[in-house]
């Protein structure tokens, strides 16, 4: 029996779109580059959107799904937002980060295997904080909805040279050598698909 095409999904804010990485690939081409070490005639969508927060998202997740999926295929998407949600302005509160999130997983679930991946650490301390708790409540939600999630809060902010390469929007995203660190974090994971 044959193979169902593999269509694989990368969905988020401005991590997922590579911002500050002067290359423009960010985590997302190296993930990809490893899978298709197994799988090399895999879709990649690369559907990372600079600026959006998960509220965005929560509004157009249903129409990304739409125009993109089919039944006849192994689909699976890696959503990678948050961060976003914690450095935007005006500010957005956390109960609303998490309200759009279990409406994104919503949407997913059914349809696709999801991993999620929580934000990385910021420069700025306030960021940081409303960063961290905002992990910890995606983790607790996808522990709650059995979904599996990847946290980079606590690598990234024991990391000085990941927080010495974050010079891009007020030193929110990294360069370079940051993507390389969570492509790192994410592909050395057990529940990255394609270790």
């Amino acid at each position: 029996m044959a193979k169902s095409p593999l269509s694989l999904f990368f969905i988020g804010d401005d991590l997922v779109a590579g911002a500050g990485d002067p290359t423009h690939q960010g985590f997302v081409y190296a993930l990809t580059r490893q899978a298709k070490n197994t799988h090399p005639d895999l879709n990649l969508y690369q559907l990372g959107v600079y600026g959006e927060t998960s509220l965005k998202l929560a509004e157009r997740i249903e129409a990304e799904l739409n125009a993109r999926l089919t039944s006849d295929e192994d689909n699976r998407i890696v959503l990678a937002t948050g961060l976003q949600d914690c450095a935007a302005t005006p500010k957005i509160s956390i109960n609303e980060s998490v309200e759009a999130l279990k409406t994104i997983l919503k949407v997913i679930k059914p349809r696709a295997k999801i991993l999620v991946i929580g934000p990385p650490c910021a420069y700025d301390p306030p960021i940081n904080m409303k960063t961290k708790k905002f992990s910890a409540m995606m983790q607790e939600l996808c522990q709650k909805s059995h979904t599996p999630f990847v946290s980079l809060y606590e690598s990234t902010e024991r990391d000085p040279q990941y927080k010495r390469d974050l010079t891009y929007k007020e030193r929110v995203y990294p360069g370079r050598l940051g993507y390389e660190k969570i492509f790192n974090i994410v592909s050395n994971d057990r529940q990255w698909w394609f270790s």
